[in-house]
């Protein structure tokens, strides 16, 4: 099992600063809630962030975007 991190403030895990980091457009300076989703690409660069509350079906077409490239 994955133990806790941190994923906002000067303690937050290295993988969230990138993720924050590449996608502050869409996110902020924070991530807001929890279970905020990421789509990372096939080159590993983070490609876009969902809410929560965002259904797979509000998803799919980004995800499929994402497959064909």
């Amino acid at each position: 099992m994955l133990g806790k991190v941190e994923v906002n403030g000067i303690v937050s895990h290295s993988v969230f600063r990138y993720l924050k980091n590449e996608l502050s457009s869409l996110l902020g300076r924070r991530i807001k809630r929890n279970l905020t989703k990421f789509l990372i690409g096939s080159d590993d660069k983070p490609l876009n962030c969902f809410a929560p509350f965002t259904t797979p079906e509000r998803m799919e077409a980004k995800i499929l975007t994402a497959f064909e490239s």
